[in-house]
């Protein structure tokens, strides 16, 4: 993601957060691991949570959904923020299910904030 972002100016990509319902039909964004896959070389599978159940990999190119309230944010800004929560409370990718266990033993999401750091939720 880091690279990214330092491809394109300071900006998040621009991807569906659930691709095989576009948000907008007549125009569908890319998958977020189209995106971004030149940046993890050919490990595919880098976007594949060992632990899912609903086969989310194979139905939307990846295990984890991406945030696209979002899309295209330049977070290098003074300010940035999404509903004022600062990089490091503002969630880029998570689980699209609950399938890690929490330490309360309920489900889990792996959660990808917009500073770098990755926490259960």
């Amino acid at each position: 993601m880091v690279a990214y972002v330092q491809d394109y100016a300071s900006h998040l990509p621009v991807a569906e957060g659930l691709p095989t319902m576009p948000a907008d039909p007549a125009h569908p964004l890319p998958r977020i691991r189209e995106l971004l896959s030149s940046y993890a070389g050919d490990s595919a599978n880098l976007f594949k949570c060992p632990n899912e159940q609903a086969d989310w990999f194979d139905k939307e190119g990846s295990s984890y959904e991406w945030n696209y309230a979002l899309n295209g944010t330049m977070i290098d800004k003074p300010g940035f923020s999404l509903l004022n929560l600062p990089p490091e409370k503002a969630p880029l990718m998570y689980d699209y299910e609950n399938v890690h266990i929490g330490a309360d033993g309920s489900g889990t999401k792996n959660t990808l904030f917009a500073d770098g750091h990755v926490v259960p939720l």
